[in-house]
Formats: C-alpha cells, structure tokens, sequence
C-alpha cells in the first residue's frame, strides 16, 4: 500500500478512538514507532509504542484494529508479535504497559493470555467549575501560587521534596527516574503551569497540600495534574481545591479535566468530593519483563 493511501487508512482506523489526535501526532513525529497488519491491500491493524522520560523501565502500547475484522484475536497477535520485536531491537528490554477501556474485553482477554497483569485503574473527566460559584470559601492557613513559591526557597523545596515522595508512592510498578530538586523544578515548569492561581496550603509554617494545574497547549483549558498532602491532611486539600476552583472561575475558565489514578489516595480523594463528570474508567495493565 502506498504511503499517502496508507495514512489514509490510519486516519480512517483511528476515527472512533478518543485518543486519536495523540495516537495520530505520535505516529506522525515517530514513524518508526509503528507497525501495521495487512489482509491482501486492507489495513487490518496498527500498534504504536513509546517512551516517557519519567519513567525509563518502561514502553508504552497501544494495538488497534480495523472494526471490520471480526476475529480480531488473530490481529492482536500479528501485531503484538511484531511491535515486540521492534522494541526489542530498538528501546530494549523494559516493562511493557497498555491502558485497555474495560469494554475491549477481547483485548483484555489477550494480553492476560500473554502475561500482562491490571495494576490500576485511571479516570480521564472534568469538573464545571460553575460548582464554585457562591460558595463559602475558607482556609486554616495561607495559600501560595506557584509564582509566590518560587520566591520562598525553603518552602519550595519542602513541596518539591513532598511531591516527589508522593509520585514515588503512588507509581510502585513503574518507577520514576532519579532526578534532583532542581531537575524536578525544571520538569514542573516546562509543563505550563497555571502560576497565577492557589497552589499550595501552608500550615503551620510547612507546606501541607498542593493541587497544581497545567494548561493544555492546544485549548487552553487547566489540567488538575498534581495533587496530594503531607500527613494525609485531606481536609486542607478539601480547602485548597475550593480556593483553586474559585480563583480559576474568577479568570474565565470553564471547566477543570484531571485525571485520577487508583493508585493515588489524595487523587481519589478529590474525584470522590467534587461532582467530576462521570466517565467510563481505563485500566493499566503491564508485563514485567525484567
């Protein structure tokens, strides 16, 4: 199949996925990073891989097929064997994960069958932040931006060396990389944070939750990417979100996304005390290959 008739047909395959504008962009900037099942000149399956630089033990999977393939365990196989080989002649040999919706049930049967085991469970839903209008807002310590911290240098750090802690208990099976307070520091700004908004409730002098947003490069809407507490002080993190959802509202925002992760308390937490739209959950699954 020629190239340009080629990418046709993957832009047809990935019409009804949720995730086709990522699948797509990936697939554009790594061609490498893709194989393909044909049936004479039909495309019958595509799989992607990649890497994120957090975490360096483990690739990433995607394997779709054409919904006009009715036995599509055969697909699954050709395209598992081949995107296996090529990681394995390209990244090496590192954990493989997939983040399967629970209605795939063919592809969750699958990758049981080859050794594949569900860690998580993850919630990708938003919040209108009209819930924050005319709402007492009140707070038993004093609230900071990200702009604000940045100029306090011992309770920075404090909540960098907290936020670290954190993400390292809540990803057990994928662990991140090593890297220093500064590291972290650069790693949290490049991700276009929202600066100008409540970040981090400080009690007592020490920095008790933090709930830091990101905009999305494309629309321009804040992500609730970051969340968590010291000493499991969800109510100060019940606090904080009020103050961050009013305060987004206050600058014209609309709605808040986030996505939540079973295996992170405070995250859970916060899904379960503010009216998120409910949407159909993901599960991880990952084989350990090392």
């Amino acid at each position: 199949m020629e190239v340009g008739i080629l990418d046709k047909a993957i832009e047809n395959l990935f019409q009804y996925r949720s995730n086709r504008d990522k699948l797509t962009k990936k697939i554009q900037e790594h061609p490498e990073q893709v194989v393909t099942t044909m049936d004479a000149d039909e495309l019958t399956g595509v799989a992607v891989f990649w890497e994120k630089s957090l975490h360096p033990n483990a690739v990433y999977i995607d394997l779709i097929t054409s919904y006009d393939v009715s036995s599509k365990s055969k697909v699954y196989a050709e395209l598992y064997e081949k995107v296996m080989e090529k990681i394995a002649n390209t990244v090496g040999r590192k954990n493989i994960h997939i983040e399967i919706s629970p209605t795939k049930r063919g592809l969750i049967d699958f990758c049981k069958q080859n050794g594949f085991k569900r860690f998580r469970f993850s919630f990708n839903t938003y919040l209108n932040l009209s819930f924050f209008e005319n709402r007492e807002k009140k707070t038993t310590g004093k609230v900071y931006t990200l702009r604000e911290l940045k100029r306090n240098l011992q309770l920075l750090a404090e909540f960098l060396c907290i936020l670290e802690e954190n993400y390292e208990e809540t990803h057990r099976n994928n662990p991140l990389k090593e890297m220093n307070q500064e590291e972290w520091l650069e790693f949290l700004f490049q991700e276009n944070p929202v600066v100008d908004v409540p970040a981090v409730l400080v009690k007592g002098g020490h920095v008790a939750s933090y709930a830091v947003c990101f905009e999305l490069e494309e629309t321009k809407e804040p992500v609730l990417s970051w969340v968590g507490t010291e000493g499991k002080d969800q109510e100060s993190l019940f606090e904080l979100m009020f103050l961050l959802g009013d305060s987004l509202l206050e600058k014209g925002y609309k709605k808040l996304f986030g996505r939540f992760e079973t295996t992170d308390e405070d995250a859970m937490y916060v899904l379960g005390n503010f009216p998120f739209e409910e949407k159909p959950m993901r599960a991880m699954y990952q084989k350990k290959m090392n």
